[in-house]
């Protein structure tokens, strides 16, 4: 949970504006490495143990990230730096639901 619990906290940084972290390169790095790649892996050694729970929720925490971080990468979505209205409703129905 550390993982989860670390990408949150930077990402309320960036999301506050809170000192230097004021680029979306460190909330993408974050996000594809500390935040899924690390949390895929600890679902995955979660199931030799038939945790199924830790399993399931590490593994869909990873691909929330995954998701999100390809959102910012590939997409160039910013949560905060959108022209139109549709894209702000659109990043805030995705990170609602």
């Amino acid at each position: 949970m550390w993982a989860f619990t670390i990408t949150v906290f930077l990402w309320s940084f960036y999301v506050v504006g809170t000192g230097s972290v004021n680029n979306e390169i460190a909330i993408i790095r974050m996000n594809l490495f500390i935040g899924s790649l690390t949390q895929f892996m600890a679902g995955m050694w979660e199931f030799p143990y038939d945790n199924v729970h830790g399993s399931a929720f590490f593994t869909l925490y990873s691909t929330f990230w995954i998701s999100y971080a390809t959102s910012l990468l590939v997409l160039h979505v910013n949560t905060f730096n959108t022209e139109s209205p549709q894209e702000r409703d659109a990043i805030g129905l995705y990170l609602i639901v």
